[in-house]
């Protein structure tokens, strides 16, 4: 991945105006973590972040406050994915082994001590957590397919929920409005299926039909509704969480991936293909041509900033995190921000509106930082600090674009002098956010904006 290219989609992009106030965000801080981060959540008790490292068998504990790895967790290969386990402070992570049977390591969320080791089934993809049971589901995805429902309070297996024969298993989400896991399973060729769970008696209780290569899932507590994205088939699959019923289909442009409910009572969708994020009412079945949000890149992931009303988009082909103003009426890109290479699953940090985000191919999680520059009528003002501004990267090769990131303001200009105190470059309005450096040497680089104004030191090699 050329990191160059990837900040050269901010040319051109500014912050967009949120109600009465402009939102900002910008890269506060990219951090190492272990090799290939496949997962990532926030443990809201224990004020930590977890990262569990595909390729380097570990668990990385980071200080969402102060942004610093605290500790590296030893645990088996290739960890997949995570659940949080509140009611016991516990963390389980999931393993997929090349061959062979997963397993599932059980962590003490407050100490990062070790407890036990769970047996799944083979080739386990994802888990959730049922918080009204304290059971954890995890979906195998061999052309056995099964789901695993474990007992959190032993950490024992309990019971094996299998799928139809040569079907195999791919998602899976919980609907605490029904008690029901909804698990999606395919077969090449045919229509993908929904296998539903009474978590009561663990028991399949229905096999819902659905469109081609059926994967990612997600529920509607409002409404009572589970969304599925059928990658093939170019839909989203709607069904009625009361009755298991499947009642239509969202037609969506190029291979619909991640989805994400938010309130009131939305659905944002990822179009791969499309480079573009769509949005609806949780009740329509139709996306209105206008509701089509284009972004510089493939929208794989999304993650909710509910405090700010914002949803982020990881773009991994582009090494971008996408900023959308999410609140009704006014769904538009607030700001599109060049991260590291692979980004994928991300988690809000709602203390401060921070979302780290896991950049697979480079081994890094960067934190982008959300704000409302000034108040707006009835919403609190969200403290800024002092304006700061940061040049990425640097230094920077020469005939590179570099951009800037700041904080505490929107700027509208740009000056950059040498040395010697000569002008070089001034921008105004989108073009204030990056400049293409030519020649070798040191540079100071003025943002500014009305009253407000940072300066920040940057090395051309």
């Amino acid at each position: 991945m050329n990191r160059n290219f990837c900040l050269l989609v901010l040319l051109g992009l500014t912050a967009l105006l949120v109600g009465s106030a402009p939102a900002i965000i910008f890269v506060e801080e990219t951090i190492n973590v272990g090799v290939w981060p496949r997962a990532i959540l926030y443990d809201s008790i224990d004020g930590k972040i977890f990262v569990a490292n595909y390729s380097s068998a570990s668990v990385s504990v980071v200080n969402p406050a102060n942004m610093t790895v605290t500790s590296t967790i030893p645990v088996d290969s290739y960890p997949t994915a995570m659940c949080w386990i509140p009611t016991s402070t516990k963390l389980y992570v999931l393993h997929t082994p090349l061959k062979g049977s997963g397993t599932v390591t059980v962590l003490d969320a407050y100490t990062n001590a070790y407890i036990t080791s769970i047996n799944v089934g083979v080739k386990p993809l994802d888990i959730v957590w049922n918080s009204t049971r304290n059971k954890a589901y995890c979906i195998n995805g061999d052309l056995t397919g099964s789901v695993s429902a474990i007992d959190c309070s032993s950490d024992e297996v309990v019971a094996t929920i299998r799928f139809t024969s040569q079907y195999a298993g791919s998602g899976i989400v919980y609907n605490p409005v029904s008690d029901h896991i909804y698990a999606t399973n395919n077969k090449v060729g045919l229509p993908g299926r929904v296998t539903v769970i009474n978590c009561e008696n663990d028991e399949a209780v229905g096999s819902i039909t659905v469109g081609n290569s059926a994967v990612e899932l997600a529920v509607n507590p409002v409404s009572n509704k589970v969304y599925v994205s059928n990658r093939v088939s170019n839909s989203v699959s709607v069904i009625n969480g009361a009755t298991n019923q499947r009642i239509g289909n969202i037609l969506t442009h190029q291979r619909p991936m991640p989805l994400l409910w938010v309130p009131p009572n939305r659905l944002f969708i990822g179009q791969y293909w499309d480079s573009t994020v769509a949005f609806l009412g949780g009740d329509e079945l139709t996306i209105p041509s206008q509701n089509h949000i284009a972004v510089a890149g493939t929208p794989g992931t999304l993650c909710a900033a509910p405090d700010c009303e914002q949803v982020f988009s990881g773009l991994d082909l582009a090494g971008v995190v996408a900023g959308l103003n999410a609140r009704s009426g006014q769904e538009r890109v607030i700001d599109q921000l060049g991260v590291g290479a692979g980004p994928g699953p991300m988690a809000y940090y709602q203390p401060q509106n921070r979302v780290f985000v896991a950049n697979a191919w480079d081994s890094t999680v960067t934190i982008v930082r959300t704000e409302v520059a000034v108040e707006e009528p009835g919403r609190p003002v969200r403290p800024s600090g002092p304006p700061q501004v940061r040049a990425m990267p640097s230094p920077v090769p020469a005939r590179n674009t570099v951009s800037f990131r700041v904080s505490g303001f929107a700027p509208t200009r740009l000056d950059i002098r040498d040395a010697d105190g000569r002008l070089v470059h001034s921008a105004a309005g989108s073009a204030a956010r990056a400049w293409k450096a030519t020649t070798p040497g040191v540079y100071f680089c003025t943002l500014s904006s009305g009253a407000a104004n940072a300066v920040c030191k940057l090395a051309v090699r």
